[in-house]
């Protein structure tokens, strides 16, 4: 990228592009999508990525066409730049690429980027960073262009919510350090205090709260109310007299945990038994043919009905299996390895046993002859796979094409699935992760399926050091892709290609 400096012109524009698609409520994963090419071109960087803090790392959530293969990678947070930069006042930082975790510093040498530009982004609900990566190991950020960087930064965290970074002192030190939401209101029922707990809770400034109403309901004095923030947050309300005047305090918590589990309840009776509906009513449809008719059918009819049975009883087996390696993977009860392992063998040997799909045909694979081994549990390939090509059937048209690709590139070794099914809109590619989560949503839906599958493989990858990935297809349709970490000799022995006489290219029908 060239390092000159930018116009005045070309600078609003970019920036003035990002404004009018957050004022305009664009899906945050389209804002977010344009808002990385701009800090791309912004700052003269090679690629660009977004990542978000989770629980002991961060999540790449979001990257330019040519940093992709970051999509759905996790990384250690403890240690980390990042770490370094948000536990400081600074508002970006430039890093060598040695001073990531040795995961990333790996991945990005090997995609020729040496240098990486950090950027802090805040918001009520995560803390985040813009990540923007250079080729050239002397690079470094002119004055304008981390200006712009922090700038780009902020911005995204706007896109939803905001998370101040000073603390109000209005309410004493023993105030400020209450960890509930605590406001005070005048007779008017406007906001007198606000402090950092609350500002952190609903995503609004004490600058912001003091002098305007309350920006959510507010009980009757004595009572508890539960209200949804627009964020998707959920509090618990209270608010009693203070003193002998009108003035009302009023402490609020976050009660999304619990809500949602009490919704995930509710959503998985909801689900599983509209899933166990249909196949037990064919069951006690053909059980009580058989029981009132035997004498009146023939054996053909007989066979049917019992062939009928067993199918279904099979169906209802499957979905008992999947609902307890949900469980036992989001409890953490299943082991995975991280070993070196053959995946091209492994994908070969997995979709020779695939079996028959009721809309797509039998899966085309197309694999070089060769791949560098990949390092994680060789044992779980299958089980992803079936449900993936489960899902791919499941969307897909009659006779739909289905393909497995699998590839390498200089940090990780992958596999995708492909179908020309109805697709996912770009804004909910994170949320198919999700348990539960469904395209189309109640009772008429025309997809069967309780939701689990891409959780299921979500968790299985998180927990043998591997990431997965889902963007809509070119032409329609949807492309997951799974990744691992790549396994170079010595400690990887040397590959040997498809078995059993399999060919890449080709591969099953």
């Amino acid at each position: 990228m060239g390092s000159s400096e930018l116009t005045m012109v070309e600078v609003l524009r970019a920036l003035t592009k990002i404004s009018d698609e957050i004022a305009q409520g664009y899906s945050r994963r389209h804002v977010l999508s344009h808002t990385l090419s701009a800090c791309r071109r912004l700052t003269g960087a090679d690629e660009a990525c977004y990542v978000a803090i989770q629980p002991d790392a961060v999540r790449v959530v979001g990257t330019t066409s040519g940093a992709a293969w970051l999509e759905g990678r996790y990384f250690p947070f403890n240690g980390s730049a990042l770490a370094v930069l948000l536990a400081g006042p600074e508002r970006s930082g430039m890093f060598d690429h040695s001073d990531l975790a040795p995961s990333a510093a790996w991945d990005l040498s090997g995609h020729g980027l040496r240098r990486v530009a950090l950027a802090r982004v805040s918001n009520a609900r995560q803390l985040g960073a813009i990540a923007v990566f250079f080729a050239d190991p002397e690079a470094e950020l002119t004055e304008q262009r981390q200006v712009l960087l922090e700038y780009v930064a902020a911005a995204t965290g706007s896109l939803s919510w905001r998370r101040p970074e000073t603390v109000s002192d209005q309410l004493g030190v023993v105030v400020a350090a209450v960890p509930d939401g605590l406001a005070v209101l005048d007779p008017d029922s406007t906001v007198r205090s606000w402090n950092p707990a609350a500002q952190q809770l609903v995503g609004v400034s004490s600058v912001e709260a003091i002098g305007r109403p309350l920006p959510f309901a507010l009980p009757a004095p004595g009572q508890v109310l539960q209200t949804r923030l627009e964020s998707g947050r959920w509090l618990e309300v209270r608010s009693s007299a203070l003193g002998a005047g009108n003035q009302r305090v009023v402490t609020f918590r976050d009660v999304t945990a619990p809500r949602m589990a009490e919704e995930g309840r509710d959503l998985f009776l909801a689900t599983t038994s509209h899933e166990l509906r249909t196949p037990l009513t064919v069951v006690k449809g053909y059980a009580d043919t058989l029981a009132n008719r035997w004498d009146d059918l023939d054996e053909p009819a007989r066979l049917g009905a019992v062939r009928a049975i067993r199918d279904r009883t099979e169906d209802l087996a499957a979905l008992v299996d999947r609902l307890l390696l949900a469980n036992r993977s989001g409890a953490g009860a299943v082991a995975m390895e991280r070993a070196p392992f053959d995946l091209l063998a492994e994908l070969a040997a997995a979709l020779r046993t695939v079996p028959e799909r009721a809309n797509s045909q039998r899966p085309v694979f197309d694999a070089p002859e060769f791949l560098p081994w990949a390092r994680g549990d060789r044992r779980s390939i299958a089980t992803i796979l079936n449900e993936l090509l489960t899902n791919a059937d499941k969307y897909s048209p009659v006779g739909g094409e289905v393909t497995v690709t699998a590839g390498a590139d200089a940090s990780s070794v992958y596999f995708q699935v492909a179908d020309r099914g109805i697709g996912v809109e770009a804004e909910h590619v994170d949320d198919v992760f999700d348990r539960f989560w469904q395209a189309e949503r109640g009772d008429q839906r025309r997809f069967g399926g309780v939701g689990l599958g891409l959780y299921i493989i979500r968790r299985l990858l998180d927990r043998q050091g591997g990431w997965v990935s889902l963007r809509p297809r070119s032409g329609g349709g949807t492309v997951v892709e799974v990744r691992f970490p790549r396994v170079d000799p010595p400690e990887a022995p040397a590959p040997v290609g498809l078995v059993d006489g399999a060919q890449g290219g080709a591969g099953p029908r």
